[in-house]
């Protein structure tokens, strides 16, 4: 339809000019010249057709593009979101292996301090119950001879070493259950034994700091690290 009016507006323009018109118009045109001018205008309608169709395919292509770009744009939102997402679980995921990580060792270091407090606790107990007995003992068997007194008590010294155990072991920090009650002061060094062989040495302490009558702390001279439950006596 818009090819036959665009062909009929070029013939009306044509049939409007000077000249061709008043000869169309009279008829006086001959026949030849009509059959040229028919043929032409064919030819031109062919024309037209052909740039309309062009014309129209490359505005289909246009909205394919446009369609293409659109769904390009989308895909392009929906990737950023998702990678989005995969750093926010990522995230979480680091928080949460921290934390787990954390709390962890939080619970590995209060189940070791106290059982690192209860065992010294209970060595502490043996030991006052120990000195009891011996107490109780060097009353009970107490003579008016004072040599007969100093060769018991220096029997019960000999069959009762002074005796304690590693309670802390702590980066640089070892601790042991015996302090000044024991005669230990800073410098003083101790036999260090195996908890599992307690009358093979392996290896040499020395007194740091005497923190009370009951805990000083050590450090590894020679031979072996302390380990917890070890046993120390001084040399």
């Amino acid at each position: 339809m818009k090819n036959r009016m665009m062909v009929a507006m070029v013939l009306l323009t044509f049939t409007a000019a000077p000249g061709w018109g008043a000869l169309i118009r009279s008829g006086k045109l001959s026949k030849q010249k009509k059959a040229y001018f028919d043929e032409e205008f064919s030819s031109l309608e062919t024309r037209l057709k052909a740039l309309s169709a062009q014309l129209v395919g490359l505005q289909k292509a246009v909205v394919a593009l446009q369609q293409q770009q659109t769904a390009l744009q989308t895909a392009l939102v929906s990737e950023r979101q998702r990678l989005q997402g995969l750093k926010q679980s990522l995230l979480t995921m680091q928080l949460g292996q921290v934390e787990g990580f954390a709390n962890v060792s939080s619970a590995l270091s209060r189940v070791s301090s106290g059982e690192q407090a209860s065992f010294a606790s209970l060595q502490k107990a043996v030991a006052q119950l120990q000195a009891a007995q011996q107490a109780s003992a060097s009353s009970s068997s107490a003579t008016p001879s004072s040599g007969a007194a100093g060769a018991s008590s220096a029997s019960s010294a000999a069959a009762a070493p002074v005796q304690g155990y590693v309670t802390v072991v702590s980066g640089d920090t070892i601790t042991i259950d015996l302090g000044s009650s024991a005669g230990l002061q800073k410098g003083s060094r101790l036999d260090l034994y195996r908890a599992s062989d307690p009358t093979t040495p392996v290896g040499v302490l020395e007194v740091t700091q005497v923190l009370d009558a009951g805990d000083a702390n050590v450090k590894s001279v020679s031979g072996s690290k302390p380990r917890f439950s070890d046993i120390v006596r001084p040399e």
